[in-house]
């Protein structure tokens, strides 16, 4: 048997794995320490984090079930990305050993705006953790999760036909030859990917919908389906029936977003027309500024940011600092992953809407609403008067679920220019106007 380049290393483990192991009747030969040596070497990149206790194991089981349980209700696929399950399994394991400090039963405007937005995810995960815990949680925490999902929603785009992941030893031959049976003889499947077992650490698993192996893959973070690479006696029909079962649990047109019906398309479009001026309006004096943050503490970054705002839009600079400090008081305004924080507000001292944001010279270590530590070199800053118009808030809400709707959202508003940023929203918020337009025309 040849040995994979780089393979004396692994054989080193190979030796000292069964001199631990101290079993003085196993001889191994040559071939098989160089067998076992690239089967490591095989599976290195594929390493899952392990559970340090029989709890954790547990937690992890429940976790998986949990993402299946929001799947199946909502009829689209949570369970393709290894690295947001990771990320729900932590957060969630965190909560139930109570390892976090809990978030407080109070309404998060960010995480509020997106039940808005995915009320039926909302439910599913709702609903969901009832069946799968027994950890109760408050309004806040379960949008925090609704957080997460929102996110991997937002970041998928969706696919017209089903893409397929095949996975040889070589990657050559044999997954060529399953390759071209399954374009054949799966109709469902319009692109096929194939890869060595070896090289799936550079793959983003996510981007497939069905994974096919001619090789068992141990500790493998996706679900896949074992098959022969000629797919002989009655393994055709086995994989055209789990395909056929993928497709109609997961179909196309995800039902995550729930359309509404309009009573009064009349009225509707008056709040629009008020909604689309407003903004216009908070898009053009939207700006991006520097903030000499060097050595400040958080109350003086606010201060610093409330100075900045320009005389028009406040009426009392010291209460709307105050509020600001007493809303971060409250709970967390850092966007999980980023260096960002929105801070907001709504008091009788402002005079008018304002958006802005602010990039700090030196960033500022903050709470994020996943309560995880985070340093944050850019503030976005958005008052609103306590008389706020319903059109107004529409749109406030707009941009505050916007903002942790996906991955790529996040990024833009983090590095993102004026132009850029602006650009994004009014996509965003034009998107949204067709959407409910078409809604109002019974169209789906």
């Amino acid at each position: 048997m040849a040995a994979k380049p780089d393979s004396l290393k692994y054989q080193g483990y190979v030796y000292q794995i069964f001199a631990k192991l101290d079993v003085p009747e196993v001889t191994l030969t040559q071939n098989e320490v160089i067998f076992l040596a690239n089967q490591m070497q095989m599976h290195e990149d594929q390493r899952v984090p392990f559970a340090s206790d029989d709890q954790e194991v547990l937690v992890n089981l429940r976790v998986g079930q949990f993402i299946q349980d929001v799947s199946d209700q909502v009829q689209f696929d949570f369970s393709k990305n290894p690295a947001f399950s990771r990320r729900l399994q932590k957060h969630i394991s965190a909560l139930l050993q109570h390892s976090v400090k809990r978030l407080p039963n109070v309404r998060i405007e960010t995480l509020s705006q997106l039940t808005m937005h995915f009320p039926q995810l909302y439910e599913a995960i709702t609903a969901a953790w009832k069946l799968d815990f027994s950890e109760e949680l408050n309004v806040a925490e379960l949008q925090l999760l609704l957080l997460y999902f929102a996110n991997e929603y937002g970041s998928r785009q969706p696919r017209r036909n089903l893409s397929a992941l095949v996975i040889c030893d070589n990657g050559l031959g044999t997954s060529a030859i399953l390759a071209a049976r399954l374009q054949k003889e799966v109709p469902e499947i319009k692109q096929v990917k194939t890869a060595r077992a070896s090289g799936l650490a550079q793959l983003k698993l996510e981007d497939y919908d069905i994974i096919f192996s001619t090789l068992d893959l141990p500790g493998f973070p996706r679900e896949y389906h074992l098959v022969s690479p000629l797919l002989l006696g009655g393994e055709l029909d086995r994989v055209k029936s789990e395909v056929a079962s993928y497709v109609a649990k997961y179909p196309e047109k995800s039902t995550v977003q729930q359309p509404c019906r309009f009573k009064n398309p009349a009225a509707v479009l008056t709040q629009l027309a008020g909604e689309s001026a407003f903004c216009q309006q908070l898009l053009q004096q939207m700006t991006l500024q520097p903030i000499g943050s060097q050595g400040m503490d958080m109350n003086a970054v606010l201060s610093a940011i409330v100075t900045a705002v320009p005389d028009e839009y406040v009426k009392d600079r010291l209460e709307v600092a105050q509020r600001l400090k007493k809303r971060l008081d409250l709970a967390p305004l850092g966007l999980p992953g980023s260096h960002l924080a929105l801070l907001h507000t709504r008091t009788r001292a402002v005079s008018k809407c304002f958006f802005a944001i602010y990039d700090l010279a030196e960033p500022i270590a903050m709470t994020a609403m996943d309560q995880s530590k985070i340093m944050v070199k850019r503030q976005l800053l958005l008052l609103a008067p306590e008389d706020l118009p319903e059109a107004s808030a529409n749109v406030l809400g707009m941009i505050s679920s916007f903002l942790v709707m996906s991955d790529q959202t996040l990024q833009l508003f983090e590095s993102g220019n004026c132009q850029e940023i602006a650009a994004a929203i009014a996509q965003q918020y034009l998107g949204q106007v067709t959407q409910r337009l078409n809604q109002a025309r019974g169209q789906s």
